[in-house]
């Protein structure tokens, strides 16, 4: 139930509303797999699916992991600052995101943003990969 706590949050507005053409909640973790999928033959799919991996692993809002850099999550423990609540975080990453993270950066610098996007280009990949799944 916690996994799938973090992905309603993940989904929906800061007030736990649908946004205007947002997606809906995942409640069933058995769609996990088919919107990873959906969201992996994106354009730009590995980018997209480390971004809602790195959701789902840390329960961080859309607008605290575009704001994150290279460096932040290089070690292995994603560090940052919430932009909501205005607390430093610390939030170690699961062996198989680690890996993710680790391909995924391997010619990036330091002080590269991790995800260089709009919160609207978030909520675009994520309401088309949706409806795949349900």
């Amino acid at each position: 139930m916690h996994l799938l706590r973090k992905e309603m949050h993940f989904f929906t507005d800061k007030k736990g509303g649908k946004q205007d053409g947002i997606c809906g909640s995942i409640y069933d973790k058995n769609d996990l797999p088919r919107m990873r999928k959906a969201i992996k033959r994106q354009v730009n799919g590995d980018r997209n699916l480390l971004f809602f991996e790195l959701g789902l692993a840390t329960a961080l809002r859309p607008g605290d992991l575009i704001d994150l850099r290279v460096k932040d999550v290089k070690t292995g423990i994603v560090r940052g600052h919430s932009n909501k609540k205005n607390k430093a975080f610390e939030i170690r990453l699961n062996d198989r995101v680690m890996n993710m993270v680790k391909v995924y950066v391997e010619t990036m610098e330091d002080e590269e943003l991790l995800f260089p996007m709009y919160r609207t280009t978030v909520y675009r990949f994520l309401k088309k990969a949706h409806p795949l799944v349900l």
